[in-house]
């Protein structure tokens, strides 16, 4: 199976195609819902699709990213010298180093400059301890707390994240995805496996490095030999980082509003003459492998769905 990408603005029937995407076929599905779109999809298929609620029924909320900023404000006051800030951090639970409060705690004791002079040793050891517990909480969710990935053909994991601040919501997603590639290495994932990210701006966007768009990279770049494919969608084709558009194989291209995405849709397809600012909802123009396959009206899914809060969204966790 080849990695897609679906490209439509509000209204182009990109959400159905996200829906169809997971419900086809007889292969396991994990789909992250940043918006609440795909989180009543059990309601309507209870057997074999299950809702995760991150920071809610999986284990008790803690602030992520409340924890990242303490601990960017301590490495950024000079109160502690240790070659880490917030990206190097989550890079370093990933790779397996671990700290300890012994380590933190030595760390500040023998920092240069401010911390010896501000704070006492009690004090210190209060803080190496909130680093500690801050760290260790990160950690959790990096080795893979609270995330269940499907294990059979056919199952499908909805992920729930609409609920989650932008910082914790990529700390979530970011340790889905560094689970899943140690898991797919050792060979451990179910055959077949899709991973689905409406929204996928937040996650692969241009210019920008972080640890949530490395390991999305890394599934693109590698995921097809260990039988893995990922399934981006977006409103915006310039959202997106151009390797990440590249590595799909398959591409569906919905109405689009702005002219700069229209042109981005010509370059990359080759297809000078496409313009989808005149198609109807559910419209698509389908590529595969740089070739147009035609354009299709995408099937709607057989039910109405909405976006959910997080009560409803819960409430249908206990259903």
């Amino acid at each position: 199976m080849s990695h897609m990408s679906i490209f439509g603005s509000t209204g182009s029937g990109k959400t159905g195609a996200v829906i169809n995407t997971i419900l086809a076929e007889n292969r396991p599905v994990i789909a992250f819902d940043q918006k609440g779109d795909l989180a009543c999809l059990p309601a309507f298929l209870p057997d074999g699709v299950h809702l995760i609620i991150p920071g809610e029924d999986d284990y008790s909320r803690t602030d992520i990213g409340t924890g990242i900023n303490i601990l960017e404000a301590v490495l950024s006051s000079g109160m502690i010298t240790l070659p880490l800030n917030t990206e190097t951090i989550l890079r370093t639970i990933v790779s397996g180093w671990e700290w300890s409060v012994e380590a933190i705690t030595f760390a500040l004791e023998n920092c240069p400059g401010k911390g010896a002079d501000l704070l006492s040793a009690s004090e210190r050891k209060r803080l190496a301890a909130l680093i500690s517990l801050t760290y260790e909480q990160i950690k959790w969710i990096f080795n893979g707390g609270g995330v269940r990935m499907p294990t059979k053909r056919g199952e499908k994991v909805i992920v729930y994240l609409a609920h989650l601040p932008e910082r914790e919501r990529q700390a979530y997603m970011a340790a889905v995805l560094s689970a899943a590639i140690q898991q797919m290495e050792r060979h451990e994932l179910a055959e077949g496996l899709c991973i689905v990210i409406d929204e996928a701006a937040s996650v692969v966007p241009p210019f920008i490095r972080s640890p949530l768009k490395d390991s999305a990279m890394r599934i693109l770049r590698t995921g097809r030999a260990f039988g893995v494919s990922m399934t981006l969608a977006s409103q915006s084709i310039g959202d997106l980082e151009y390797r990440a558009v590249n590595n799909a194989g398959t591409m569906m291209f919905g109405r689009l509003h702005s002219e700069r995405d229209v042109n981005l849709m010509k370059k990359i397809t080759g297809h000078t003459s496409l313009d989808t600012r005149s198609f109807s909802p559910g419209q698509f123009a389908v590529f595969r492998e740089g070739k147009l396959l035609g354009i299709f009206h995408a099937e709607k899914p057989p039910f109405e769905w909405k976006p959910l809060s997080l009560q409803e969204a819960k409430n249908l966790c206990r259903s």
